[in-house]
C-alpha cells in the first residue's frame, strides 16, 4: 500500500531524487546540514580519514538530539516518520500507526505516524529514520543512508533553530547545490 501521507509531496522521481532524500520537499524558506562527520578537507577524503574524536558523540545520538530539540518546539499533533526498509529490521513492528510504504528509484520506507509527545517520549531506538515531519509539514528532517549528514527544511526560525543546538555541527545549506561527501 502506497502510503497517503505523502501523496504529492515528498518526490522520489528520478529528477528530484538525490535533493529529496537529503533534505525533503522543495518549497522550505530555509535548509540545513548537520554533519555527523566533519566535511571533507580535501578531495577523495574518506569518511574515516582522520578518524573520528574519541568524544565525538555517536550518529544516532547526534540525529537523537536534533529531532528531540525539534519536535519540542512543534506544536503537539501527529508526526510522520520514514524508516528506510535496508536495516533488514522488521518494520511493521515500529510503533505507531502504519502509513504504508514510501517507494523511490532507488529506496522505499515504511512510514509510521504517532503522536509528537509520544515520539519525544520514547525517542527513535537504533533505526535512524530516513524522514521526520509533523502532518501539517512545516518542516522536514532528510537523513539518506549514503552521505555523512542529514539534511532538514523549515521556516527561517526552525533552521535558526537547529544552528543554536549545542554540541551539534549544524550549517545552512542550498538544497539545490552540490553538497560536500567523502569517498
Amino acid at each position: 500500500m502506497q502510503s497517503h501521507a505523502v501523496e504529492g509531496w515528498l518526490d522520489l522521481g528520478e529528477e528530484r531524487w538525490r535533493s529529496t532524500v537529503g533534505f525533503g520537499p522543495a518549497g522550505f524558506e530555509a535548509y540545513a546540514r548537520l554533519r555527523v562527520v566533519p566535511d571533507p578537507l580535501w578531495p577523495g577524503q574518506c569518511a574515516t580519514e582522520p578518524a573520528p574524536a574519541d568524544d565525538a558523540m555517536p550518529e544516532n545520538e547526534q540525529v537523537e538530539l536534533l529531532l528531540h530539540v525539534l519536535l519540542a518546539q512543534t506544536p503537539p499533533q501527529e508526526v510522520n516518520v520514514a524508516v528506510w526498509d535496508g536495516w533488514g529490521e522488521d518494520l511493521s513492528a515500529l510503533p505507531g500507526v502504519d502509513e504504508g510504504w514510501l517507494a523511490g528509484v532507488a529506496r522505499r520506507y515504511r512510514v509510521r505516524r504517532q503522536p509528537r509527545d509520544e515520539l519525544l517520549e520514547q525517542g527513535f531506538g537504533d533505526l535512524t529514520p530516513a524522514f521526520v515531519w509533523p502532518q501539517d509539514r512545516s518542516w522536514c528532517f532528510a537523513f539518506d543512508v549514503d552521505p555523512h549528514w542529514a539534511g532538514m527544511g523549515g521556516s527561517r526560525e526552525f533552521v535558526t533553530a537547529a544552528l543554536a543546538i549545542p554540541g551539534l555541527d549544524v550549517v545552512e545549506a542550498d538544497r539545490d547545490a552540490e553538497q560536500p561527501h567523502h569517498l
